[in-house]
Parts: structure tokens; sequence; C-alpha cells
């Protein structure tokens, strides 16, 4: 797990190797172990490495490995769990190995098989190969798009980064400039379309390039979800409910191969509680006991679920740390603010309680977090996907399997469901509505919808940002594609029934989870409430230093005049719904600032 970078051009003398390592240099907080450079014919390589697997030198990057007398070298960011199977098959077929890191095997498997070694990783990467005899450079991403690639295209060149902000740091005659194609990049969430943007782009999930001394691009799609989903629905609930549990558990083991220490987030909610209890017990058999829990809150918000997650801990004995923001938890300070702000790359989000709990790990000596993200992609348990598993309900059972559904819907926390009158004629008129045609597959197409393009791009964005700011990798077994692959071709009640979402997961490690957790239905999100920020101290300090300076008063994006008297107004009499109407600009503001602080002038 690191940073990486590279320039790629016919013209390489357009950056010389000082300045390529001070950009390179810009990523060090995501691999604060070793820092390295490469030069090429047509190519430079950076990396900045995070040492998780192969603790040894003889692991760092770039690595150069060399088959029939042409050398191959890799830049690469990313775990691919499963690597100790695939070096056995290469030993098999005559490879060697120098190192015991699955960086190596990446490249031999690049080697052996070409771009089809993908479709055998079972992992996390972005990651770049320099061929020095054909001056090839190929660019690869993982299956859902966990790990970042930034391509940021110059005349006659083309730099990629792990991050956006990286290219802040290139000569000034290379620097990506912050102007409003940049504020529109940054503002639109990922979706992993198959399509390069100049002059800044992301590689799209799933996705490869590569690029031939020509400047000629070939662009591929290597990972396609629907050829990997199996629509055999003729098991029994049992087999089922055996195999997601197996899928899951395997998920987990592949995991925790590391050689540095693993913790785990904990929130409290369904996701984050099973995996906590399944690695607690799994750890505990290796006789591994330096796993832990860290749990986050934001206290005195009134929603907080520290109760549900300190009752996982006391059910599988589990060391936690806890991490408080609000009245007597962590103070902010405008500083910490701003380093948030511009780790993350968003311009509308204040992501403070992530940003908080890895910097937590990190002082405690971590480096690995294991953690529940895309279990309600997959399975369906986010609130808007109530009217689509409704409206399948009342195609295919009519009012009773409705019922049934609507029923697994409601929760004690004001869900989405509960918004709306629990009116059966008003409900069905809603779904008519909202899906005039309805064929029973509304709820296949949300998760499909919501894992790739809507709500998964988006998190696994900011779960890389921020933990990477610490130096912590965080790893997602329900981002394992067995796990995917199987979770898609389950029908819609193996999802939603028995009065509970996700009900697949309930069934499958009811063992595991105190009753409190394994019962519950409400669902809260990590963001805390823009009326809750607005109260602190340091974020309405900086929204005043912010709204005060020459930088916002003369911008050119919106009237910083008008905008400013409207928020000293809004400071004035507490109007917490205009500050949470400006505040994206606040946060752009900041976000530029420090943009320029990071370039070299």
């Amino acid at each position: 797990m690191c940073g990486i970078t590279g320039f790629y051009s016919p013209f390489l003398s357009r950056i010389n190797s000082d300045e390529f390592s001070a950009f390179n240099s810009s990523l060090s907080h995501r691999g604060p172990d070793f820092s390295n450079i490469m030069r090429a014919k047509y190519s430079f390589l950076g990396h900045s490495r995070l040492s998780i697997i192969d603790l040894s030198a003889n692991a760092h990057q770039p690595y150069t490995a060399t088959a029939s007398g042409i050398n191959f070298s890799i830049t690469f960011n990313g775990e691919i769990y499963n690597y100790i199977e695939i070096r056995e098959e290469l030993k098999s077929l005559g490879h060697t190995f120098k190192t015991l890191s699955d960086t190596e095997v990446v490249l031999k498997s690049y080697i052996e098989w070409g771009e089809k070694c993908y479709s055998k990783f079972n992992g996390m990467w972005a990651l770049a190969i320099y061929n020095h005899s054909t001056h090839d450079l190929h660019v690869s991403r993982d299956r859902f798009g966990v790990k970042p690639l930034y391509l940021y295209f110059i005349d006659m060149g083309i730099f990629f980064a792990s991050e956006i902000k990286a290219f802040a740091s290139l000569p000034a005659s290379l620097a990506l400039t912050f102007d409003r194609i940049l504020i529109k990049f940054l503002a639109k969430r990922p979706d992993n379309r198959s399509k390069l943007t100049k002059p800044i782009s992301c590689l799209p999930a799933g996705h490869c390039l590569t690029i031939n001394k020509s400047l000629e691009l070939k662009f591929m799609k290597w990972w396609h979800l629907e050829n990997h989903i199996n629509s055999n629905s003729s098991f029994v609930e049992s087999e089922l409910n055996d195999e997601f549990h197996d899928l899951l558990i395997s998920a987990i083991k592949l995991r925790t191969r590391s050689d540095a220490k693993i913790c785990s987030s904990l929130s409290g909610g369904l996701d984050s509680s099973t995996i906590v209890s399944v690695q607690s017990d799994l750890l505990e058999k290796e006789q591994r006991d330096d796993y832990k829990a860290f749990i986050f809150e934001y206290n005195g918000q009134g929603h907080s679920e520290l109760e549900y997650a300190l009752s996982v801990c006391s059910h599988s004995n589990m060391p936690h740390t806890l991490i408080s923001q609000g009245p007597g938890g962590k103070e902010l300070n405008p500083q910490l603010l701003e380093d948030c702000i511009f780790s993350s790359e968003q311009l509308e989000n204040l992501q403070i309680g992530p940003y908080l709990l890895y910097q937590s790990m990190q002082s405690e000596g971590y480096k690995v977090s294991i953690d529940g993200h895309g279990a309600d992609e997959i399975l369906g348990g986010y609130p808007q996907f109530a009217i689509p598993s409704l409206a399948d309900a009342f195609v295919s059972g009519g009012s009773e399997l409705f019922e049934e559904t609507l029923d697994a819907w409601k929760s004690n926390d004001k869900s989405y469901m509960e918004q709306i009158s629990f009116d059966y004629q008003r409900i069905t008129q809603l779904i008519k509505e909202k899906h005039p045609t309805m064929d029973g597959m509304w709820m296949t197409r949300k998760r499909k919808h919501e894992f790739q393009s809507k709500t998964l791009p988006w998190i696994l964005n900011t779960f890389d940002k921020l933990p990477m700011r610490h130096g912590i990798e965080v790893r997602s077994p329900f981002l394992d594609y067995r796990l995917v692959s199987f979770a898609f071709s389950l029908p819609n009640q193996y999802l939603v029934g028995n009065g509970y979402t996700k009900k697949i997961l309930r069934q499958a490690f009811i063992g595991y989870l105190p009753k409190k957790v394994f019962t519950r239905k409400s669902k809260k999100g990590f963001l805390p409430s823009k009326d809750f920020l607005f109260k602190d101290s340091a974020v309405r300090k900086i929204i005043n230093d912010v709204n005060s300076s020459a930088i916002f008063r003369a911008s050119n994006f919106f009237d910083g005049d008008k905008v400013s008297r409207s928020i000293e107004k809004a400071l004035q009499v507490n109007d917490l719904k205009t500050l949470s109407k400006f505040w994206p600009l606040i946060q752009t503001t900041i976000f530029a600032t420090q943009w320029k602080k990071h370039m070299i002038l």
C-alpha cells in the first residue's frame, strides 16, 4: 500500500530527476517508510512505500524483473491477498523469486499472462508497468476501484499519481492549474464511466490503459460484473447462507495476511460489527493479540452508535480505542481542518470523523484496518433501496410480500421509510410514479447502480484518501470479488425478508453478534449534521477567517462580496441553514489556498 507517480513522454527531459522526485515526495504521507524514483528512456516511475508485506528493503519499489532478457519495472499501490497461491503457480511455471512481496508476484504474473493476470488477482490495486524493450507503459486499476489512479494529460505526455493534489507539486510550467475545470472535476463524484477526460481524469475501475512511444492509447475495460453473476437460483436457503458465510470468512482470512499490525474501524452497525466479531475469533485462533477496534462518535449529536459498538467489544472480548469529537471530546483547530479538507480532495463534505479515526490508528502504530465498506451496496442495505425492493415485492408477491418487505424497512430512527405514510395505497402509488415499468428487477438495477456508479465509488475515494493521509491501509472483505459476484446473483427474498434488510448476512452470522446489533434496523452515516459542525468553535473560526480573506472576497468563481455579507450576518445570528448553504464555497477556498501552498514557485 503506497503512493505511486509517473511521467510518460517521448520528451522526458521536460522534467528532471530532482523535479520528479519533488513530485513523488508530495505523496510521502501515503508511504512514509521508503521513497524512490526510476528513470527509463520514455518514463519516470515513482514510489512512496507503506511496508505491509515483506518489510525488507528487497521489496522496495520501483521494482524491476527480467524475463527473456527484457526488463520490466513496476510501481504498485495496493495488496494482492492471494499472492501466496499465485506465487506457487508461477513457481510451477519456472519463475524464481527474490522477495516475499506481492509486488514481485504482480510483476511476474504480468510477464507470464499479460493483461489476463488481473482475473487471477484477489485484491485492490493501481499500478504501472514499463517494458524496457518496447517502451510501452501499461497502467491498471482493480475491479471495483478501491485504489485510485489519476491521469494528467499535457502536450506530448501523461503524468499519473495516486492523488490529484500531487499535480500541484510539479514544476510551474507543468503543474495542473486550479481553475473551473479542476473545480468541476473535484466536485463531481467518481462514477467509473468508461471514458477519459482531459486534462485530468481518473482511470475507471476495472480498466487498463497502454501508452506507446507514439502516445497512442489502448484503453480497455477488463472486468465486467455482468459476466460474473450466476443466475442459478435453485439453491435452498440454508445452502445460500452457508455459501455466503464461507465466502466472507475466506475473504476476511485473506485480508489478515500482513506483516504489520491489524485493527478495524467499528461503528456498531451490522457490517463492521460482523467484520470485528469474525476477525477477533480468527486472530485469537492464530494467537495474535495486537488486534483491536477503533470507535469514533460525534459526542453530543444525539444519535451516537457507541452503545452498539461497545456491545460488540464486550461480546467478543475485544479491546478498543474510543475517539470522540464534540463537547468533552477531541478539540479541532483550523490547521487540522485545513489538512482534513486538502487530504480528502472534496469540496463539500468535511470528513472529520474518518480523519480523526485513522489518525488515532497511526498514533498507536497500526498500518492496516479491516473495515466493512461495500456491504450496503451489494446487499441493498441503504434506505434508497426501500422503494425498489417494494416495487419488486409488489410485482412478484402481491400485498402479502409487499407488507413483509415494508416491515423490514420500518425502523426506530426516522429512516427514509419513516418519512412517508405507511398507507398501502399511498406507497403503491409512489412506487408506480417512480417505477412505472415494473418487471421485478428494480432492486437488482439499483444495487448495480449504487455499487458501480454512485455511492460506492465515492465511499472508496473517501476511505482511500483519509486513511492514507495517516499511512493506514483499509481492506474491505465485502469487496472480495467472489462475494460480490455471489451477492449480485441473489434473489430479492434473500436480501429483504423476515422483517429485516441484509437478511442473508444476519442469517449467516447470527452466532457471532450480540442480539442488540443482530436485530437493529437503524442506519447511521459517518457524516455529522452540518448544524453539529457549525456549532464547533474551530469550524466557526475558519469560516470567519476565510470569509474575511481577500482571496474569498475577490473570487473569480462567485460574487465574493455578496456571499461574504450573507455569511457574516449568518454568523452573527447563528443562521446554520445559511452557513450550510455556503459551506462548499468555504471548503473550496480552503482547498484552493492549500493547492497554491503546495505549488513549486
